[in-house]
């Protein structure tokens, strides 16, 4: 696994591989990023006071013990994480006290007239997924069959519901997901947005004019969430 480590830092040691495998995987998941756009921006050698790495949880009861370990800071260019670690990795705790509250979310569920969209930005296999679903209409798309663009009013998701085939004409769906900020106290929030169903037609007579192309909009009411895959 590939991973940046500022060349600014003063590290005190080098990281092991372990840890910033750890540190990153979790990183993409509660960010929902790619490990790609992570980095490493700051490492330092710490000794944490018990088994919780000092951050111990509501009811939880920690051993005594000093556990040697790394204070670990990840940046996605937008914001901070803070991690502290042991010395191997199987250990990691967020410290939500040090690392910026906004947080974006990774799942939509969303639901509009005999409409349903489940839209995450990661799955467990590391990769977008969405599931459409309308009327007796079933669909799922993943990978490389979502598309992402990054647009002034919002990122639009655009899957290919009928490719024109058979002289079908093309049909699709596109998705604007608005600016949702969460936070590592406030998880889910209920959000609204529009998708636009477009269809195209593609055998035509070329001498006679005409419109080839429709929208129509669908008004779209749920849930955006921060999840763990």
């Amino acid at each position: 696994m590939s991973y940046t480590v500022d060349s600014n830092n003063s590290l005190t040691d080098n990281l092991p591989a372990a840890v910033a495998d750890a540190v990153l995987q979790d990183a993409s998941v509660r960010l929902g990023l790619p490990i790609a756009e992570l980095r490493i921006v700051q490492v330092e050698n710490q000794t944490w006071a018990n088994g919780c790495l000092g951050l111990p949880r509501p009811g939880e009861i920690c051993t005594e013990a000093l556990v040697p370990g790394y204070r670990v800071t990840v940046e996605d260019r937008q914001q901070l994480l803070v991690y502290r670690t042991d010395t191997s990795g199987s250990q990691l705790r967020i410290d939500e006290n040090a690392s910026p509250t906004n947080l974006p979310p990774n799942l939509f569920e969303l639901q509009g007239y005999d409409t349903q969209i489940v839209y995450s930005t990661t799955s467990i296999s590391g990769v977008p997924q969405l599931r459409y679903l309308r009327g007796e209409i079933s669909r799922t798309f993943s990978g490389e069959e979502v598309q992402l663009e990054e647009t002034g009013i919002g990122q639009s998701v655009t899957v290919l519901l009928q490719n024109g085939a058979a002289d079908e004409p093309i049909e699709s769906l596109t998705m604007l997901l608005p600016i949702v900020q969460l936070s590592a106290q406030v998880q889910q929030l209920p959000m609204q947005t529009i998708g636009i169903l477009s269809r195209r037609t593609i055998f035509v007579n070329p001498a006679t004019p005409g419109q080839l192309q429709t929208y129509d909009t669908l008004n779209l009411f749920g849930t955006a969430q921060l999840v763990n895959f």
